[in-house]
């Protein structure tokens, strides 16, 4: 019985421990286009509160993602792993990306 009892109490630690691990998780924030080059994009995330986002200037390869137009001054919408390399600029793996708002001065 005892033997029984570990073995359910460490399959559901097991099972919270990778739970946690998901890679799934997924945030989403805005930002203005500072910068396009042809593999990558740097962007200045807005502050607005109650949305998640990295704080300082991001990075980001556009390798596998749509291409949508981009130009300095619009603004986008992002939706990345979760996870910020903390360098400068920070560095992100987006999934996904739209265009918000076109700059209009071009």
């Amino acid at each position: 019985m005892k033997k029984l009892i570990f073995n359910v109490i460490t399959l559901c630690l097991f099972l919270i421990v990778f739970a946690g691990c998901s890679s799934d998780a997924r945030l989403t924030f805005n930002a203005r286009v500072v910068h396009v080059s042809e593999y990558s994009v740097t962007v200045d995330p807005i502050k607005i509160d109650g949305i998640s986002r990295p704080s300082g200037r991001v990075m980001f390869g556009t390798a596998g993602l749509d291409d949508i137009g981009v130009s300095i001054d619009d603004i986008i919408s992002i939706t990345y792993t979760g996870e910020i390399l903390y360098t400068h600029p920070g560095q992100i793996t987006v999934t996904r990306w739209s265009l918000v708002e076109r700059n209009e001065s071009d």
